[in-house]
Parts: C-alpha cells; structure tokens; sequence
C-alpha cells in the first residue's frame, strides 16, 4: 500500500479509537449523572474537530481529486467524499452546541451521537474498502508525486 493511504489508515485507527471513547460515553449519558457525562462528551468531541481532522479530510480530497483525474470507474461513495467530510463538520459543530443546551435531553442527544457514529463508521468503511483501494490501482507514480506536493 502506497505510504500517503498508510498515513491515512492510520488517522483512522486514531479517529476509530476517539469515537469508541465517544460510543461508551454516550451509552453512560442515559444511565448516570448528564452533567459530568455531557462535559466528557464534549471533549471528546472537540477530537474530531481538530486541526488534524481538517489535514486528514484535505489529504483525502488530494487523493480523490487525484483519482478522479484518472480512467478509474468512480464509485459513488467515492463521489461523496466531500459531501461527507463537510457534512461531519456540520454535525459536529451541532453535537457540540447541543452537549452544552440543556433543553436537549438526554435520550435526544444519544440519539444524535449514536447517528453520527453510524455514518461516521459507514464513511470510513467506505473509503478503506472502496475508496483507498481504488486510489492504490488507478494512481501512478506522477499522480502521487503531486499528491505529496500538496499534503498536509
């Protein structure tokens, strides 16, 4: 596997670690004390909105970007790449101001925590089966040569 999808796998080994930690608090939210639960919550959060999440959803818009410039058939979950990674960020940034709004109960705000896990799983799995190994056979050696000229 080429290095840059290595680096790649490996931010989502990192991100698949956080949103597990997200996953036992959320199912913790509805069974004990909401106010030091809803505070962990946000700082797990806050993970996923950072300075090496934007880098890593970038890294992988180079390499679509890249792959789309080729022969490849391109899948729609490949098409959606972006969609998603801005949609995460919407997400996110409304889970965050959720944790902090009281009138949100609860059982309404696992409710939402555990729909972002859903897709945020379903997009991973999509782009480490599909996505990355798309990239690893259409893309040549110049391609990943720009690539890496560009990444973050």
């Amino acid at each position: 596997m080429h290095p840059l999808l290595e680096e790649l796998l490996n931010y989502h080994r990192q991100a698949s670690a956080v949103i597990k930690e997200i996953s036992k608090l959320n199912q913790e939210l509805t069974q004990t004390d909401a106010s030091d639960i809803r505070d962990l919550l946000i700082n797990s959060l806050e993970e996923l909105k950072s300075e090496e999440e934007r880098n890593h959803h970038f890294n992988e818009e180079l390499v679509r970007e890249a792959l789309m410039s080729t022969e490849a058939p391109i899948h729609r979950s490949v098409e959606q790449i972006a969609k998603d990674h801005a949609a995460f960020g919407r997400i996110m940034s409304s889970l965050q101001s959720q944790c902090q709004d009281d009138s949100c109960t609860d059982e309404e705000l696992s409710s939402m925590i555990t729909d972002y896990i859903d897709k945020y799983f379903d997009h991973l799995e999509a782009e480490e089966t599909i996505f990355f190994p798309m990239a690893e056979k259409w893309l040549d050696e110049d391609l990943w040569a720009n690539v890496q000229e560009k990444w973050r």
